[in-house]
């Protein structure tokens, strides 16, 4: 039996895995979301989401996705790229290219100035002609070299008087701020920053809260599985950040379990000291 069925939960309420039901939004991701769709819809060009490893920056990046694939592929046309470790120019263009279905091994072929042409014609049927929005997505953007910056802001130069025909989406680390700051001609063409932090208290008690009602049989009643105490030391030890808050609680939870009675797990909660021992060993 699942250690999560023991505690009257219909699932893990605290698995990495990406499960849309377990997605919570504090205020402040909430609002990041928001505005970046906004920016995404109104076509605005270069959006960049920045905050250190385990701020929530690939929860926001997943949602966003999901929220504009809700139109389907007629509307918006979404590409991801997840490690944009480069070794040149024509390099970077040739994956883009790859990436919106312009070629395949032949791209590499081609130099700069072909592939650029090849992008441009492509975005001007895309989003001019058939009133696409085409989107790219740059994970772990600070992996981005300094020529890919300009390789990008030449695509931003693409354009009419009310839209840039491709939106440019960077999610990155606290350095790409640096990057940012050496390449005025780059910063200027930000649209929307946004600077992710970690949560308060209320907001860490929240998401712990809520990963648990969405997996609870009874809802109501899932509020109590954790002291306030607890859900302090929890705060506390995480620092804030949701990936270190669902890595500790997943393993409070099998500790849990695991020095209990599992007839007598159920009206049992969860208290600093258990909080504490887990937490030595998680961030040890």
């Amino acid at each position: 039996m699942q250690y999560y069925q023991l505690l009257d939960l219909q699932r893990e309420p605290f698995a990495n895995s990406p499960d849309p039901r377990l997605l919570y939004l504090s205020e402040q991701h909430h609002d990041c979301l928001q505005q970046l769709e906004l920016a995404v819809r109104l076509r605005r060009g270069l959006s960049v989401v920045i905050g250190e490893v385990g701020t929530g920056k690939t929860t926001i990046c997943r949602r966003l996705i999901r929220n504009l694939g809700g139109e389907g592929d007629r509307r918006t046309i979404t590409r991801l790229f997840l490690d944009p470790n480069f070794r040149c120019s024509q390099e970077f263009l040739a994956d883009i290219g790859r990436s919106f279905k312009l070629g395949g091994d032949e791209l590499k072929e081609l130099n700069e100035r072909e592939l650029r042409e090849r992008l441009y014609n492509f975005l001007l049927q895309e989003s001019l002609e058939a009133d696409r929005n085409v989107l790219l997505i740059i994970d772990e953007g600070q992996k981005l070299p300094d020529f890919c910056l300009e390789v990008l802001r030449e695509l931003l130069n693409y354009e009419t008087n009310d839209r840039k025909l491709v939106q440019v989406l960077i999610f990155a680390q606290e350095e790409f701020k640096a990057q940012i700051r050496r390449h005025n001609y780059f910063q200027d063409r930000i649209a929307f920053f946004f600077h992710l932090r970690p949560l308060g208290f209320r907001e860490t008690k929240a998401l712990v809260n809520f990963r648990l009602r969405q997996s609870h049989r009874r809802p109501a009643t899932a509020d109590d599985l954790f002291t306030t105490p607890a859900l302090w030391l929890i705060y506390r030890y995480s620092g804030g950040y949701p990936r270190r808050i669902v890595m500790l609680c997943s393993q409070i939870l099998l500790a849990y379990i695991a020095r209990g009675s599992l007839e007598t797990v159920g009206p049992r909660r969860i208290r600093a000291s258990l909080v504490r021992a887990c937490a030595r060993r998680v961030f040890s």
